[in-house]
């Protein structure tokens, strides 16, 4: 049993059938699953208007043409943000199985499933929405954890990187002779942090050594 996250999806196309596509490949995936013909019976009852020609046409009927023509497009777009809305909701509030199109309108044989605006995919074809909804929420529930330790392990390390005490600053100043422990120069010199606060290193005087500019930059650059 596996699960992997491919990655965002928007909606772009629901009216024959419901495609979803991926924000960063541009990659298609059909979804199994289609708006029945009542969804769709309100948007394909709309009937633009019909032009005044040339045999029938004055200003009146021009601006009476202009205001049916408004009226409908708002209509129009009232009913697809409708059904928008419903695929969004409705048609994905569970997992739906959904095929990549491949090159020539072929299909990918490994099963996909779109659900919020995520695209997943599974190593079986016979999961239930239920069971895929299941490893999904395991695999959200999972990424948070990582993010949330990787948050606090930045916010630790932000509040342990703070300015080098004073106190500490002299000490490392007694104790390197006011000179850089590498090569001797009393030129440009600078507080370097023997192990980085990025693997674990702090502001004690054991941990901080005097270096001039040069082999201090010198040795971040082979780090």
């Amino acid at each position: 049993m596996s699960i992997k996250k491919i990655g965002k999806a928007v909606l772009v196309s629901f009216l024959d059938d419901i495609r979803y596509k991926l924000e960063d490949t541009g990659q298609i995936f059909l979804l199994s699953g289609k708006l029945t013909d009542e969804h769709k019976a309100s948007y394909y009852s709309l009937q633009s208007p019909k032009y005044p020609f040339l045999a029938n046409f004055s200003k009146t009927k021009e601006d009476l043409y202009q205001k049916e023509l408004e009226t409908y497009e708002f209509q129009r777009k009232h009913e697809l943000d409708r059904l928008i809305a419903y695929v969004n909701s409705a048609v994905l509030s569970e997992p739906v199985k959904a095929y990549a199109i491949l090159k020539k309108g072929n299909m990918s044989q490994k099963i996909y499933s779109v659900y919020k605006d995520n695209v997943y995919k599974f190593d079986r074809a016979d999961y239930s929405s239920e069971q895929m909804l299941l490893q999904i929420n395991d695999l959200e529930e999972d990424e948070k954890r990582k993010f949330e330790y990787l948050k606090n392990k930045a916010n630790f390390v932000q509040q342990e990187r703070g300015p080098i005490p004073k106190s500490v600053q002299r000490e490392v100043w007694r104790r390197d002779q006011g000179k850089c422990v590498e090569c001797g120069s009393q030129y440009k010199l600078e507080y370097d942090h023997i192990l980085p606060f990025s693997k674990g290193g702090n502001n004690t005087d054991r941990n901080i050594q005097l270096l001039c500019e040069t082999c201090n930059r010198r040795k971040h650059n082979n780090i």
